[in-house]
């Protein structure tokens, strides 16, 4: 829904597929990408941080 319209209907596959109405390109592009080793990065930057470093 955009602007309480709806912008895209129909089965999950078709709408993730591309071609995307803007607001749909918005929507997707606003979705973190993780990578390998993000949780390890995560917990080694908060023991720095929590021991001063």
């Amino acid at each position: 829904m955009y602007q309480r319209e709806l912008v895209e209907v129909g089965q999950k596959s078709e709408i993730l597929s591309p071609s995307h109405p803007p607001y749909t390109k918005l929507l997707l592009s606003s979705v973190p990408e993780m990578h390998v080793g993000w949780l390890e990065e995560a917990i080694e930057n908060r023991t720095m941080q929590a021991a001063g470093n």
